[in-house]
């Protein structure tokens, strides 16, 4: 119960820092709360509490219960609620439902899938795509939820001073530079001929209940942001790519189903803040024997204390040559790729 208490109490501050009112006042209110925090600590190990609890309600909204809650959520009226006055209400939700709140929260994972960070992500590609000889890549994520940032091809991102990707789809990604150096973008760069993905609970955004549980994380004061999730699950249904499921230490199989015509590039984005260190180390030795055949080129994004008010994150690149590990910081950037810094 003090650790349900402490989590609310950083989410509380989290939300203050990324204007989001609704979540601020109602974590405040849970974190004080001894009946809602009981219900929170229904997790599995590792998943956080304050997530699965306000994903849980908010799948609930989304599929129609008719409350007087949902006139609190942005992303669910044109003219919502005071925020300062909603937590009442959202408690009397809880309660009411209970039971079916704690099952969903004993069965799910929090599986944001958060598209922003392709725009700090993309100028990393597009080097690991240069120094491959500019030839297509061939994309292996682990920990890649339901597969969006998968198909960070088909995004067009705007950083301001410069664009790339189709203007014309529908899923648009804005990204501010924090500095005057345009991150190394080239149109048509990479290409991307092969993708997959492995997770411990890969969701098929072609399911429509699926779909809705992704659209639930997020936060509903983000309205624009729901609306661009929204487009981009819609986005990947006309050409799924293929999720498998297993943990990180699983990929030997995928490594080996990529073409050997392609540039390798495994990705993995806030995935490794949920793996222990010593599977983390294994996972490493594994691209590392890979790259006794072949080049093998690791996109990695993570950061310290998501939780807290720090919401910066960092991309790197780790290249194996022939076992010989190169390792490079190339991105600073918000963790939802609202800002970046080109370091390389």
């Amino acid at each position: 119960m003090e650790r349900a208490k402490q989590s609310f109490q950083r989410i509380n501050e989290l939300a203050r820092v990324e204007a989001a009112p609704l979540y601020e006042n109602l974590a405040g209110g849970i974190a004080e709360d001894p009946v809602l925090l009981e219900m929170a600590t229904h997790v599995r190990p590792t998943q956080s509490m304050p997530y699965l609890l306000f994903d849980s309600v908010q799948y609930l909204l989304l599929g129609g219960a008719h409350h007087q809650l949902s006139h609190y959520y942005p992303n669910l009226t044109n003219n919502p609620l005071n925020a300062s006055e909603a937590f009442p209400v959202f408690r009397e939700f809880c309660i009411e439902r209970k039971e079916e709140i704690c099952e969903l929260i004993e069965a799910h994972v929090n599986q944001t899938n958060e598209i922003g960070r392709v725009a700090a992500l993309m100028p990393v590609f597009g080097e690991v795509a240069r120094r491959g000889g500019k030839k297509p890549l061939g994309l292996v994520e682990v920990g890649p939820s339901g597969g969006l940032l998968l198909c960070f091809d088909r995004y067009h991102i705007d950083y301001g001073i410069a664009h790339w990707g189709d203007p014309s789809s529908r899923v648009h990604i804005r990204c501010r530079v924090e500095d005057e150096m345009t991150p190394p973008i080239e149109q048509g760069e990479p290409a991307v001929a092969y993708r997959i993905g492995l997770d411990i609970e890969p969701i098929d955004l072609t399911d429509d209940n699926a779909a809705r549980w992704m659209l639930s994380s997020m936060w509903p004061d983000h309205k624009d942001l729901a609306l661009r999730q929204r487009d981009a699950i819609d986005e990947l249904r006309r050409d799924p790519p293929k999720l498998v499921q297993g943990g990180i230490l699983a990929i030997r199989p995928l490594l080996d189903g990529v073409p050997e015509d392609l540039t390798l590039c495994v990705l993995q984005s806030f995935v490794f803040s949920h793996v222990p260190a010593e599977e983390q180390d294994q996972f490493m030795e594994i691209l590392a024997t890979e790259s006794k055949r072949r080049p093998v080129h690791f996109v990695s994004m993570g950061g310290d204390n998501m939780s807290g008010g720090n919401r910066r994150a960092r991309v790197e690149l780790f290249t194996w040559l022939d076992g010989a590990l190169t390792t490079e910081k190339l991105v600073e950037s918000h963790s939802r790729g609202r800002s970046m810094r080109w370091l390389g």
